[in-house]
């Protein structure tokens, strides 16, 4: 089975508890994998999804590769049904995907454009709110600890943070702009 990144929000105490409860089974039930790390299954996150937020993610999360993968749009429509908010990023932070053998039909930043629109669609067709963020684990250089203890590939300095959040008031911008385009 394929992972997917994915952002879980508490919205209360009783979704503070359930957050934790899938992070503790993640570690003793789900912890493997290529490179080993904690996973949780959709029917783990569903059945203690109470009072949390479900994010979509970054490029490496479901629905981003659903459309690089070239899901047809009901099956996206059923994929993005799943979170509760659907999440784009600027072109600068997915670029990296231009020179990705993986996938030779992202060649222009035109075609990650494309791609932020098609989300914004989604969300626009099921009624969900889409999120402009810059993938930003931390912000603060003190902060950095709780992400090296278990670092991802792509992590980002603090001064590459602090750019990177810049990007959302562009993207408050851009997504006003896709919204406009799109309903032409």
């Amino acid at each position: 089975k394929k992972n997917y990144h994915i952002i879980l929000l508490a919205k209360s105490f009783a979704g503070l508890r359930n957050l934790y409860r899938l992070v503790s089974l993640s570690h003793l039930q789900y912890f493997g994998g290529k490179p080993k790390r904690p996973r949780m299954t959709k029917g783990l996150i569903e059945q203690y999804r109470d009072d949390i937020i479900i994010g979509s993610a970054c490029a490496a999360g479901e629905v981003y590769r659903a459309i690089l993968s070239g899901a047809s749009h009901e099956e996206l429509l059923q994929i993005a049904d799943f979170y509760d908010y659907l999440e784009i990023q600027p072109c600068g932070n997915n670029q990296y995907l231009l020179r990705d053998d993986r996938y030779p039909e992202i060649n222009t930043w035109e075609d990650l454009q494309t791609i932020n629109k098609k989300i914004l669609a989604l969300g626009d067709e099921l009624g969900k709110l889409v999120v402009a963020t810059c993938d930003v684990h931390f912000l603060n250089p003190e902060d950095a600890i709780a992400r090296r203890l278990t670092p991802p590939a792509n992590l980002f300095t603090p001064e590459q943070a602090k750019k990177m959040s810049a990007c959302v008031q562009d993207m408050n911008k851009a997504v006003a702009s896709m919204r406009a385009d799109y309903r032409l």
